[in-house]
């Protein structure tokens, strides 16, 4: 982050602190996009995806009067460890519900004829859901948002070690899984 964006982002918080419903607006502005592409990364549905950012928001402007001015360094790191939490709520809200409409998809839809390219994203797709739920954030905010390894730790509430430790298995157990040319990416 930039300095100008430091003492931006130092500002909102600071209108924020005294209750400026325009700075949340103008924070949302700032960080609301990152939020929603982790959510709808996480939880693959556009609406909850809105509803979860929509969450860390009404989250923030809650939490108003906590923020401080050694904090706007930290302010995004906070934001996708709660839209991290709200997410998993959402996902064990939804798991009887997804199951029955996915069941319910497989009677109704054709069978696919994906393209070559097409194929290859949705094995990728595949891989990376079957990892486990953590290393599957851990490359998210890792590959996705470029967020260094201690930025990952500090949004999942983890040490450096233990996120190198989930990115080093997600990236073993892919390359045993990806074909080839895929397996580049990830070195």
């Amino acid at each position: 982050m930039q300095n100008t964006e430091l003492s931006i982002v130092s500002r909102l918080l600071s209108e924020l602190a005294v209750g400026k419903p325009l700075a949340l607006a103008q924070l949302h502005d700032l960080y609301g996009d990152k939020v929603r592409r982790l959510a709808l990364k996480l939880l693959h549905a556009p609406d909850m995806a809105d509803d979860v950012t929509q969450d860390v928001f009404l989250a923030l402007w809650q939490a108003r009067d906590k923020w401080r001015q050694d904090g706007p360094a930290r302010l995004g790191t906070w934001l996708y460890k709660v839209a991290v939490f709200k997410c998993a709520d959402k996902r064990r809200q939804q798991l009887p519900s997804i199951a029955n409409d996915i069941h319910d998809l497989q009677d109704v839809l054709p069978a696919p004829s994906p393209a070559p390219a097409m194929m290859m994203r949705d094995s990728l797709t595949k891989l990376l859901q079957d990892l486990p739920r953590q290393q599957q954030i851990a490359m998210h905010l890792h590959y996705t948002n470029d967020m260094d390894v201690d930025q990952i730790a500090k949004a999942l509430g983890s040490t450096e070690l233990a996120v190198r430790s989930l990115l080093k298995r997600a990236k073993q157990t892919l390359r045993q899984k990806l074909p080839g040319q895929l397996n580049d990416y990830l070195n």
